[in-house]
């Protein structure tokens, strides 16, 4: 039972560590405009910056950022990576030649592509003027932290009424 207090315990403070939550504290800024209703199925060029708002505006450097268009209609999303090669974007600065959704741009987000995908708010995007209403800036999603939280606890029960059953067992 100790082993599974202290692996808890661990998990839990990786999980809750300052540089995982550094990412939350990013924002995407496009450096243009997407070009007014484009084409479905044509490649458009995204421009973007990314900072550090808790750091004073401090350039955000990091390997697999990407950007997906989201269709307009309940078709494939498409996604361009900034960078494939990994090179070093100190100034946070990113760009990427993406595929327009075959239904229309829908939303716009920028990621950073990990074991699970985090998405940063990208602030003055406009839809282009075709688009329709659909919201942008990414998908609701749970905090990593959280979902890790919850399945190191979930482990934790499962050990402890299996060591408990173990008892009841040895006991009769």
């Amino acid at each position: 039972m100790r082993w599974v207090t202290a692996l808890a315990a661990v998990t839990l403070a990786l999980a809750l560590g300052t540089p995982a939550l550094a990412k939350e504290d990013v924002e995407a800024r496009l450096r243009q405009p997407l070009p007014p209703d484009p084409a479905p199925g044509s490649v458009i060029h995204v421009a973007w910056t990314l900072t550090i708002l808790e750091s004073g505006g401090r350039p955000f450097n990091a390997c697999g950022v990407f950007v997906q268009l989201r269709s307009r209609a309940a078709g494939q999303s498409t996604r361009a990576y900034a960078d494939p090669s990994c090179a070093a974007h100190p100034n946070g600065e990113y760009a990427a030649d993406v595929v327009v959704p075959q239904s229309g741009i829908g939303a716009l987000e920028i990621g950073l592509s990990g074991t699970t995908d985090v998405f940063f708010p990208v602030v003055g995007f406009v839809l282009p003027p075709t688009s329709t209403g659909v919201v942008p800036g990414g998908s609701a999603q749970i905090p990593w932290p959280l979902v890790l939280g919850g399945v190191v606890a979930l482990l934790a029960l499962v050990a402890m009424a299996a060591r408990s059953r173990n008892r009841i067992r040895i006991s009769r």
